[in-house]
């Protein structure tokens, strides 16, 4: 069985009746005074990372994302206290709409695309509010008040806009000029890798169909990523970018050698809120998956198990 098969067979056995996923919320890589939780956000990325393998157990997957789809056609925020993100959740909403997009290419998603529409800023990126359900007219959570969404969750737009075909102009460009400035180094707000916004233009960038820009790659190779997580962010840039790097027989090579014995690879630093949390093997093992679900790459993709 080679790695990829293993990965798969992994998060089978860790999928979840509901058809999720749990992660732990945890400031340690050890899970310690972690918070448990099973939300569509976690399922949504999972199975946006593995749709294209075409594993034959996802439909409790398809079934649990859209049973919390709601009336209106959104996905909503996972909710702690009484903040939520109103009207959607647009990480939520774009990785789940892209998931299924992938997993079911018949569904409708125009209520997501018509609500990304409405909330369009004239940088060309998008806006989110984080508000109490029973807030008074025009209170904004400070943290958040009349500020653009963060680049990770805006790149997590650009790709299901990429799966979707429909990508507006102005967005690709304001997130091209973020790639050039380096501004995803600005502190984010709810993630913990400057890799992923990589990452993120690079997936969208296999759907687009066109030259990724070579800052793209350049700004990739400048990170020296030391676990699973950063190695398949890179791996999957690379990939993109120029399928005869180097490099890539290395970082293959690396994550085949770091999967464990039962198909997994480990977790790492992947949200922040504010402090990091470490994801979970689910999490990695489904990045590492879509890493290595390359033509080339798979050649190499035998495990040492």
């Amino acid at each position: 069985m080679d790695a990829i098969e293993r990965g798969l067979a992994y998060l089978e056995t860790r999928q979840l009746e509901q058809g999720g996923w749990w992660v732990c919320v945890s400031g340690t890589p050890y899970f310690e005074k972690s918070e448990l939780r099973h939300d569509v956000f976690t399922a949504a990325f999972i199975l946006r990372e593995i749709a294209e393998l075409s594993p034959t157990w996802i439909q409790p997957t398809l079934d649990f994302l859209n049973h919390h789809r709601r009336k209106d056609g959104l996905w909503g925020f996972y909710k702690r206290g009484d903040l939520h993100i109103l009207p959607m959740d647009f990480d939520t909403s774009s990785c789940t709409g892209a998931a299924l997009a992938l997993a079911q290419p018949d569904i409708d998603l125009t209520a997501v695309q018509e609500q990304l529409n409405a909330y369009r800023a004239p940088q060309g990126g998008y806006w989110v509010y984080a508000m109490p359900e029973k807030a008074p007219p025009g209170w904004v959570f400070p943290i958040m008040e009349n500020v653009q969404n963060e680049h990770i969750i805006n790149a997590h737009i650009l790709v299901f806009q990429a799966i979707t075909g429909i990508i507006p102009p102005e967005h690709l460009a304001y997130l091209l000029d973020i790639l050039r400035d380096k501004r995803y180094e600005e502190k984010q707000l709810f993630y913990g890798s400057n890799l992923l916004f990589l990452y993120n233009i690079a997936r969208a960038y296999a759907y687009i169909k066109q030259a990724p820009p070579p800052e793209l790659l350049d700004q990739a190779i400048a990170y020296a990523p030391g676990n699973a997580l950063g190695r398949a962010y890179l791996l999957k840039i690379l990939s993109v970018c120029q399928p005869d790097h180097p490099l890539i027989p290395t970082l293959t090579t690396q994550l085949i050698a770091s999967q464990g014995r039962d198909g997994s690879w480990e977790n790492a630093v992947f949200h922040r809120n504010p402090i990091l949390y470490y994801g979970s093997p689910e999490i990695t093992t489904a990045v590492v998956l879509q890493a290595l679900n390359d033509g080339t790459i798979q050649q190499s993709s035998k495990s040492a198990y």
